[in-house]
């Protein structure tokens, strides 16, 4: 059966009944598609290749020439199809035989530009994972690490309530916003004669006890005081504790836990804090106890201080001395920086003699004023009177094993003293003569 053939109605050429474009021209000629899109005047591509199957098999297509509209009359659209749009040709596919339907141009290159936008946001994501896992784990090592301080171990701590019974042992901080650096001290001095234990130093940015604003260095110690209470000055705490900063500064407390003075025979817990950037250094940070005028204690903050410059240091010379009718035995002599609740002068300590007295005689007693009159001469020098005596205010005839104390102030050096019994007569007790006894305080 002879193939039947039919002209073009645009360029007149011959072409088969089924074909869809004119060969020559590129002309749609079958008149049963229903799926023109509108475009705009732009020359027709020449058609795509077959598509994959999921779009389905193209049937009797034949190719339109590279120049679909160059013997057009108008150049744009051919002759008979004015008003119609000018079909996509390579933009489209076909869905069945006969049909087609628009499809996005370029569209493999679309979904290998949605793969590589795929990776593009893995790899971003895979980062960011990335970098917060190492912000993390610098966050939790830096936070529960311990910080070099002067060769002292710093370690992070969650302190708790202060302690405010007398004989409890001191506990840590309360809790504060931030992580605390804590330095552990534990030196013991005497001020005042109240026993201050410096138990450990802290630094943060706030403590949830004290409203100062600022950062702030803490210190937690534990008081013993003696029979006394202590005599910080005429402004007690506040006067007589400081810390030292690297460039010679001095800074007073902003807040204190027990601000009043402990009581005599008294143990308690503390704390101290001063405004003090956390950015310095522990052990370049003095803690001073005392007044200018006073003899005055420095602390520095590091672990196992040596502190053994303030502490007291102790003789026993056990030596009978027989004055006023009375029998006198030195049984010991401290060198000490306070005695009855105060400090010694600066550049002063004090020396304090222990007495047993005897008074075998039936008509020898003592008098508590006695003691005022003694005197001690210090590495041949100077010689002081004293400042306090404890003696009971008197001892009857035949009375023995009573005992009492005299404090003298020397200069801080001293180690070779004369004690002076001056010729006396009164309350009882008559000496003609001047009486000496010499030691030694190592």
């Amino acid at each position: 059966m002879a193939e039947q053939r039919f002209p073009c109605k645009n360029c007149g050429t011959s072409v088969p009944e089924n074909t869809t474009f004119c060969p020559n021209c590129g002309t749609l000629l079958r008149a049963d598609t229903n799926t023109f899109t509108a475009y705009s005047n732009q020359p027709i591509a020449p058609p795509p290749p077959p598509p994959s199957d999921s779009y389905g098999q193209i049937t009797n297509v034949s190719p339109p020439s590279s120049n679909p509209y160059a013997s057009s009359p108008s150049g744009n659209q051919p002759p008979g199809m004015a008003g119609y749009p000018p079909p996509r040709g390579p933009q489209e596919y076909a869905t069945a035989p006969g049909q087609w339907s628009p499809q996005p141009a370029e569209k493999r290159p679309q979904k290998r530009a949605r793969r590589g936008g795929f990776r593009t946001v893995g790899i971003v994501v895979l980062v960011v994972l990335v970098l917060g896992a190492v912000g993390y784990f610098a966050r939790n090592f830096i936070g529960s690490g311990t910080t070099n301080d002067g060769g002292n171990s710093s370690a992070l701590s969650t302190p708790t309530s202060g302690a405010t019974a007398s004989s409890e042992q001191p506990t840590s901080s309360p809790a504060y916003n931030g992580s605390a650096r804590t330095i552990p001290i534990n030196a013991t001095v005497t001020y005042a004669d109240d026993t201050v234990t410096v138990i450990d130093v802290k630094q943060a940015q706030h403590f949830s006890d004290d409203g100062a604003s600022g950062d702030l260095l803490r210190l937690d110690v534990k008081e013993q005081s003696d029979v006394r209470p202590p005599y910080f000055g005429s402004t007690g705490y506040s006067g007589g504790v400081h810390v030292l900063l690297p460039d010679g500064s001095s800074v007073q407390p902003v807040t204190i836990q027990h601000s009043d003075l402990p009581a005599p025979s008294i143990s308690r817990t503390n704390w101290f804090d001063f405004q003090v950037p956390v950015t310095t250094s522990v052990d370049q940070i003095t803690l001073r106890l005392g007044t200018p005028t006073e003899h005055m204690i420095d602390v520095p903050l590091k672990a196992n201080v040596d502190v053994s410059q303030y502490q007291p240091r102790t003789a026993t010379p056990n030596k009978l001395i027989q004055y006023g009718k009375l029998n006198w035995t030195l049984t010991s002599a401290i060198w000490r920086l306070s005695a009855q609740g105060s400090q010694a002068d600066k550049d002063m300590s004090y020396v304090v003699l222990s007495f047993t007295v005897d008074s075998p005689s039936t008509d020898a007693y003592l008098n508590q004023a006695v003691a005022d009159a003694f005197r001690l001469t210090a590495d041949g020098g100077t010689t002081a009177s004293s400042k306090f005596n404890t003696f009971p205010q008197t001892i009857a005839a035949g009375e023995n094993g009573k005992t009492g104390t005299v404090g003298f102030l020397v200069p801080q050096d001293s180690t070779k003293f004369t004690l002076v019994l001056p010729v006396y007569d009164r309350g009882g007790v008559t000496s003609t003569v001047q009486v000496t006894a010499e030691f030694q305080i190592p």
